[in-house]
C-alpha cells in the first residue's frame, strides 16, 4: 500500500456503537477538532544491584477528540448530552452529569479515508467565550470495544480505514437497441441512455460505476452526477437489447437504487 498524507477533515459522524447503519452527521464543528493519545505510562521494576530497572511494564492511554459544536439543531443534542427538547421545542439540559457512548467516524478528503472511534465516550460541556457563540465542548474518549463479529473476537479501540471498496448493489437489465434518426440528411445512432436514481442523506458522496455482466473489470463510469440522478451512457456497440448490468457504489453509503432506462 502506497504512503499517504492524510488531511482535512470534511466530515464527522456518529452511530450506535457495534451497528452497521448509516452515520448521523454532525456538521457544526468549529474549526480547531483535534485528536491526541498521551505517551504510555510505565511502570519500572527496579533492581537492587544495579543501576537499570529489570523489566518496565507500558501501559497505553486512549485516543481523544475534541472539539467545538457550534451550529447546531436543538433535536440534535439529547442523544449526545442529555436533557430533552420540549414541547415548545425549548431544550432541557440534563440536571446531573450525563455521559454518551457513540461510535464515531471522521473522514478525511486527501490520504486514508477515515479514523474511526470504535467505542467513544461522550460527553459535552455548554461553553460560551468573550465575543464567541454559544458552544458546546466536546470530548470524545476512546474506549476498548470488544468486537465479536470476528472469528476470533477482538479488542478494538480505533481503526484507520484505508479505502472504501465498491459493493455490488443490484443487476440493471438494460432493454436498449440502437435507433438511428435522420437529421440534416445524415443519419446518426443514438446512444441509449440510463439514468440512476438514488436516494439518502449521502449523495454527495456516492460514486456509482456499472459494469457489464460477463466482462468484468471494465467499469462505466457516469458522464454525468448531479442532485441525485447519475447518468450513465451506455454505447450501443458494446451493448444490445437484453444485456445486464451490475451497479456497484461506495461501501459506506446505504441508500437503495431503481433504474429507469430512457429509449
Amino acid at each position: 500500500m502506497a504512503k499517504k498524507t492524510t488531511i482535512k477533515p470534511i466530515a464527522l459522524g456518529y452511530r450506535t456503537v457495534g451497528s452497521s447503519g448509516n452515520y448521523t452527521p454532525l456538521m457544526g464543528v468549529l474549526k480547531g477538532l483535534t485528536l491526541s493519545q498521551d505517551e504510555p505510562d510505565s511502570t519500572e521494576i527496579e533492581a537492587e544491584f544495579y543501576d537499570s530497572p529489570f523489566d518496565i511494564f507500558y501501559e497505553g492511554n486512549p485516543l481523544t477528540m475534541s472539539f467545538e459544536l457550534t451550529n447546531y439543531d436543538l433535536e440534535e443534542l439529547p442523544p449526545l448530552f442529555g436533557g430533552s427538547v420540549d414541547l415548545e421545542e425549548d431544550y432541557e439540559g440534563n440536571p446531573v452529569a450525563y455521559t454518551s457512548e457513540w461510535e464515531w467516524r471522521l473522514e478525511f478528503s486527501r490520504g486514508f479515508n477515515a479514523i474511526v472511534i470504535a467505542r467513544g465516550l461522550t460527553e459535552g460541556t455548554i461553553k460560551k467565550d468573550t465575543d464567541g457563540a454559544l458552544n458546546f465542548a466536546v470530548s470524545i474518549t476512546a474506549l476498548i470495544y470488544h468486537d465479536t463479529s470476528t472469528n476470533p473476537a477482538k479488542d478494538v479501540m480505533y481503526k484507520i480505514v484505508a479505502e472504501i471498496p465498491p459493493t455490488f448493489t443490484n443487476t440493471v437489465k438494460i432493454n436498449t437497441s440502437e435507433r438511428t434518426v435522420q437529421e440534416g440528411g445524415i443519419q446518426t445512432t443514438q446512444t441509449p441512455l440510463v439514468d440512476l436514481y438514488l436516494y439518502g442523506d449521502h449523495l454527495l458522496n456516492a460514486t456509482p460505476y456499472i459494469e457489464k455482466v460477463g466482462v468484468p473489470d471494465d467499469p462505466i463510469h457516469p458522464a454525468s452526477q448531479n442532485s441525485g440522478v447519475v447518468h450513465f451512457y451506455i454505447d450501443p456497440s458494446i451493448s444490445e437489447s437484453g444485456d445486464q448490468f451490475d451497479v456497484y457504489k461506495d461501501a459506506d453509503v446505504d441508500v437503495p437504487w431503481f433504474a429507469i432506462v430512457n429509449q
